[in-house]
């Protein structure tokens, strides 16, 4: 998505907070967030009408709603959402034990851990 892309689709949901309203938005909302629960459910359930796809559907229509309450709230304060999500990721963060990572183990790029250099050279050739 460009900058463009995302301007645009700023613009998009600022327009429809406008025309509806944040009480018919807020209840929308959480019309959309139950469906996305619903879809979660059926996925844990391991029912045959969860799909991924379906999750991602009702992922987007969330955020999409998300989106809207989110340019309303944010216009009345000056506070942003990415600031709180900031402080509560590292209040998160600071609240746990601390772990040891293997760097080896985290590399998309090393299939067994074994040689990483060279299975970083081999994909770096395949490119």
């Amino acid at each position: 998505m460009t900058i463009a892309d995302r301007y645009e689709m700023y613009n998009d949901a600022m327009y429809v907070m406008q025309h509806y309203g944040i009480t018919h938005q807020t209840i929308k909302t959480l019309e959309e967030m139950c469906e996305l629960g619903a879809e979660l459910v059926r996925d844990i359930n391991n029912d045959e009408r969860a799909s991924d796809k379906n999750i991602l559907e009702e992922i987007a229509d969330v955020e999409v709603m998300l989106l809207q309450l989110r340019l309303y709230y944010e216009s009345t304060t000056d506070i942003s959402v990415e600031d709180i999500m900031a402080m509560k990721l590292d209040r998160a963060v600071k609240a746990m034990p601390p772990i040891e990572i293997d760097i080896a183990e985290l590399d998309p790029l090393n299939e067994d851990c074994a040689e990483p250099a060279a299975n970083r050279e081999a994909a770096e050739d395949a490119l």
